[in-house]
């Protein structure tokens, strides 16, 4: 038996290796070909593997799920920046893109009170905190009509990371507040891709945001499933939004800055 389930595992994994390598190739001849087109029906493709969550699928899950998806749903949108006070990017900064690129993954905590993290010690957060897990293959029903929602799978994640490769100007070469910034290669790597998808240096250098923000990555909830906490990040800037239901519906309450790298 256990031999059988090592050559599953083998069969899977050399599975993985030869469709990332199919395409990584296809992303690398459009950018060696300098094609928009070979670079569209690239994209176009992984479009087509993003399928949402199905009405179906959606009626099937747990009530804190559904309550996840509807605050998500209700909260995401990367073309109405100006509703996240504080933004120091603009309310256009991702206009010029066709693709929105969204982590399949996210987190949810269940917690007592929606305290403020900087001032709580470790006691304190573990007693405030109820329960946490993450959503994995989390598809959220996005709908923009002049842009394409592609969910960053782990083979998809593999190959921009790879594509992109690693060359970046270090934190504060230019000046000591400055931010990493892609140089050589990667620069040309990265403007290769902007007028389809937007890539975001890491602060710090040495890796990349890959999704389009704002990046959720943090759902919090009270146990009544009627007030949330979204925990967010736009570029290199922090920020939470509150959310209440009644009558059925998710409302913002506010949205706010709270930190910045």
């Amino acid at each position: 038996m256990k031999k059988v389930l090592l050559l599953i595992i083998l069969f899977l994994s050399i599975q993985m290796y030869y469709a990332q390598n199919d395409l990584s190739t296809e992303l690398e001849l459009a950018y060696k070909n300098d094609s928009s087109e070979r670079l569209d029906w690239f994209l176009m493709n992984w479009h087509l593997k993003s399928s949402p969550i199905s009405s179906e699928q959606f009626q099937k899950l747990s009530d804190t799920v559904i309550a996840v998806y509807e605050i998500y749903e209700k909260f995401y949108n990367p073309f109405e920046l100006d509703k996240i006070k504080g933004s120091e990017y603009g309310n256009h900064y991702y206009n010029p893109i066709d693709y929105i690129i969204i982590s399949p993954t996210i987190n949810v905590r269940f917690v007592d009170k929606f305290l403020n993290y900087l001032w709580m010690d470790s006691l304190s957060y573990k007693k405030n905190l109820l329960c946490e897990f993450s959503i994995d293959n989390f598809a959220p029903r996005l709908h923009f009509p002049y842009h394409k929602v592609l969910y960053l799978t782990s083979d998809y994640d593999s190959v921009i990371t790879k594509f992109l490769k690693n060359e970046q100007s270090p934190f504060g070469a230019e000046g000591i507040m400055n931010t990493a910034q892609p140089i050589g290669e990667s620069k040309k790597r990265v403007e290769f891709l902007r007028p389809k998808i937007k890539i975001i240096s890491g602060h710090w250098g040495g890796y990349w945001h890959l999704t389009t923000h704002p990046d959720i990555r943090m759902i919090e909830l009270n146990s009544s499933l009627d007030t949330a906490r979204v925990r967010f990040r736009l570029v290199y800037q922090f920020g939470e939004a509150m959310f209440k239901k009644s009558n059925g519906e998710w409302s913002l309450v506010y949205s706010k800055i709270t930190g910045q790298e």
